[in-house]
């Protein structure tokens, strides 16, 4: 019997899992067992070997966050991203705990390489299997990071001063001793290991002799951090000791934020190790990257190629400068830290407010509206006043409340890099913006973007910003290249060339977007001096080399006006976006429109890629204005007379079915949907009323009478898709059916499904199979035996 106190139950574990588990191991000790139950039932090596060698050769992965991964998500993204020979088996074990078993250990052992891995914004904690491995173990709450530590005095840089300072952490791996460039200088970069159930350290104080010195931490692909408790594992709302706060009025707010989030510097940054020390003590945790975030070459706003040393980290996920108030002695070193300086340090250990009213404005509008957009927001002349109470600052604050975009890109802006800095921060992109200064006077862009947005890498031309990051819709990477060509026709040859070379790396999954300062055709300019055909073939075959296809913009037809009075005003269709083909695969239903901005010369483009909407084949549903219509009677008495020989069941479902294809057939030579000839009767109604009191009355009287007919027709149609009464009467109002015909199709769309499982289930695939074997094991006998005493009884006829 003693043996039972160590039985554990297989069984799928929620966060209470261990206090179920030992319930459960309580009441069987109560129990009393039978001789049968009391046996052990012994098991031999070969009864596990299998399984053994499956679990030797998988990673078992534990999501880090209180949002659900979904499997079918996860598998695709996973093997998209580690881009493996062969494909990686993935297994839901628990709700975010995952078995990959892979086809050879060379596969396991690249993707064990990888410290951290981020999947929808929550890390992805992966380990080796070993006996007894639960997801609860103490390991799967560890996640590594790359530290940098800023104002250290130069003259105490070193690895052993790095060293001492990573004794506030749990354990370090790796200690770098980095030069940021010629502007960044220099400053320690650590390989730590933290426990995301503890608060993130901020900051540190190191003495030498009398001298005290406070330091403070960023940290690199830092995402899922609660800015109220410091955990990594959730956000702010659902933090667990706010509400206890809340309730005992003892709230505290302004901690943490959005600045402990650091630069990795794919802008102006050289990673130089000049001074390293690497203390791993685990196979599992080396010094390495996954693959796809760490770039063989990177190039800076000067189109000058980066360097990485083979030992860093941090490469390319968060690119951007983090210039925040509470830090901005960061951006250089100095031998000494000024006492007024570690005076602010304590207060400025926190959020600027600014920046993060501005971030959770983004997030909670990007959550509510499914499509990513992006806005490309040309300005020809100046950005004027750093506070943005201006006419271009007020453009783009009102479009990022409007759109809620995931990318902004301002071409021509030239101002310097320092004062557009300035910029991106009071709009609230800190620390996530890349900056292209001007040369001299001349061009100058920005790029910001959400920064819920996983980047990848981005580098760059002064014509041109490329970035590549992952697309939350099909979970897979894709390229964004933002684009300012010259106005020279010179100079635009050499950039298409250049951007030609380019395009082996973008892969095949990429969009341009932006001012390319060409036509594609005469027809593309009004006013002015006519542009020949022949002058626009250069560009038009720069566009065939790319493969690139334009996705043509609603909206307003010209894209750029230089705002003259009289004859010399001109219009001109300069900004475009083109996409490949692939990207039409994925996004068919992609869409851009071409906003009217007073700020600026050039309008706004808007881009919405969408994915194909699910066709489905539409269920037969009977017109009510068929009844309107003279022959429909014949024709079901026809069809419905028509022969037929079977069964009783069988002739009558063969009635329905051809007097059902006979009214479908029928209805397409009288015009089903009736807009159109409301439209064209209005027409002509048009044209008769201006002919005042000549006009020919009597066919004035007959088409009145059709439009009557017409906008009855189209009245009953949408009160049938509705399922509403609608008065008899009033004016006519198929806008309302319209409307509440789509409501109501919105409202009868599944877009979850929680399974017997109770595990919640999205993607519309998964959810097409589960109703399906739901209704399947409705409708399926499993027999029964109840009865057949009863049926010798029964007598026959």
């Amino acid at each position: 019997y003693g043996h039972r106190k160590s039985l554990r139950l297989g069984m799928m574990e929620d966060n209470n899992s261990v206090d179920v588990t030992e319930e459960v191991e309580k009441r069987l000790t109560a129990f009393s067992l039978s001789a049968i139950e009391n046996e052990i039932i012994d098991l031999g090596d070969e009864d596990v070997k299998a399984s053994k060698e499956e679990c030797q050769l998988s990673l078992f992965g534990k999501v880090v966050g209180d949002k659900r991964a979904n499997l079918v998500g996860i598998r695709r993204a996973m093997n998209q991203i580690w881009r493996l020979k062969n494909q990686v088996e993935v297994r839901e074990l628990e709700p975010n705990f995952f078995q990959f078993l892979f086809t050879n250990k060379e596969d396991m052992k690249k993707v064990e390489g990888g410290t951290n891995w981020i999947f929808e914004n929550q890390y992805l904690v992966l380990k080796t299997w070993y006996e007894k491995l639960r997801s609860t173990d103490p390991c799967f709450n560890e996640i590594s990071f790359w530290v940098q530590i800023h104002h250290v005095p130069l003259n105490w840089l070193t690895s052993e001063v790095g060293l001492k300072i990573g004794r506030i952490f749990k354990s370090v791996s790796n200690v770098l001793v980095c030069n940021l460039g010629p502007q960044g200088g220099r400053l320690i970069k650590l390989l730590v290991s933290v426990d995301c159930n503890e608060a993130l350290p901020r900051c540190a104080t190191i003495r030498l002799g009398s001298q005290l010195i406070t330091v403070t931490f960023k940290y690199e692909r830092l995402v899922n951090l609660c800015f109220y408790c410091g955990k990594i594992g959730h956000i702010e709302k659902n933090c667990k000791q706010r509400m206890d706060d809340i309730k005992a009025k003892t709230l505290k707010e302004g901690q943490y934020g959005d600045w402990l989030r650091a630069s990795e510097g794919l802008q102006s940054q050289h990673w130089n190790n000049t001074n390293s020390i690497s203390i791993s003590t685990s196979d599992h945790l080396q010094d390495q990257e996954p693959n796809h975030s760490r770039p063989d070459d990177v190039t800076n706003a000067q189109g000058e190629l980066l360097k990485y040393s083979a030992e860093h980290i941090g490469s390319s996920k968060e690119p951007g400068h983090c210039t925040s108030k509470a830090f901005s002695s960061s951006d250089k070193a100095s031998t000494d830290l000024p006492e007024s300086q570690n005076n602010q340090i304590e207060d400025h250990t926190r959020a600027d407010p600014m920046q993060e009213h501005m971030d959770s404005h983004i997030v909670v509008s990007t959550c509510q509206k499914m499509e990513m957009e992006q806005a490309i927001i040309p300005l020809s002349t100046t950005l004027q006043d750093p506070s943005l109470n201006n006419k271009k600052g007020h453009m783009i604050k009102e479009s990022i409340r409007i759109h809620h975009p995931s990318f902004i890109f301002l071409s021509e802006t030239k101002k310097t890099k320092i004062y557009t800095q300035k910029v991106c921060f009071k709009l609230g992109y800190g620390c996530s913006n890349y900056i292209v200064p001007p040369v001299g006077t001349r061009g100058g862009m920005v790029l910001l973007w959400d920064p819920n947005i996983e980047i990848i890498q981005i580098h760059s031309q002064p014509f041109f910003i490329a970035v590549q990051y992952m697309e939350s819709q099909i979970n897979m990477p894709c390229w964004a290249i933002f684009v300012y060509l010259s106005p020279y026709r010179t100079d635009r040859e050499a950039q298409w060339d250049l951007l030609h070379h380019e395009k082996s790396k973008w892969g095949t999954l990429w969009y341009m977007a932006g001012d390319w300062n060409d036509l594609c055709k005469p027809e593309d300019k009004k006013g002015g001096k006519t542009r020949s055909r022949a002058s626009c073939w250069g560009f038009n075959n720069f566009l065939a080399q790319m493969g690139a296809h334009e996705i043509a913009h609603k909206g307003l037809q010209f894209t750029w006006a230089n705002n003259r009075s009289g004859e010399g005003f001109v219009e001109e269709i300069l900004d475009r976006v083109f996409v490949s083909l692939d990207w039409l695969h994925h996004f068919p239903s992609t869409q851009v429109t071409n906003w009217f901005r007073s700020a600026s010369d050039h309008g706004m483009l808007i881009i919405q890629p969408k994915e194909a909407v699910a066709k489905h084949k539409r269920r037969f549903q009977f017109d009510k204005r068929w009844l309107r219509k003279e022959g429909v009677t014949e024709e079901v008495q026809a069809a419905w007379g028509e022969e037929q020989t079977g069964t009783p069941m069988y002739i009558i479902k063969e009635k329905i079915k051809r007097t059902r294809q006979a009214l479908l057939k029928w209805s397409r030579y009288f015009h089903s949907q009736q807009s159109a000839k409301v439209k064209l009767l209005t027409i002509q109604l048009e044209e008769l009323r201006q002919a005042g009191g000549e006009r020919n009355w009597d066919v004035w009287d007959r088409i009145q009478k059709e439009l009557d007919e017409a906008n009855l027709s189209e009245e009953i149609y949408w009160r049938q898709k509705a399922r509403a009464l609608w008065f008899k009467e009033g004016d006519k109002n198929s806008k309302f059916f319209h409307a509440y015909a789509a409501q109501r199709r919105k409202m009868n769309s599944i877009v979850k499904l929680i399974d017997e499982e109770n595990r919640l289930i999205e993607d519309p695939l998964e959810i097409e199979q589960k109703i399906s074997e739901h209704y399947q094991k409705l409708f399926t006998s499993t027999g029964s035996e109840q009865g057949h005493h009863l049926l010798p009884l029964i007598k026959k006829t």
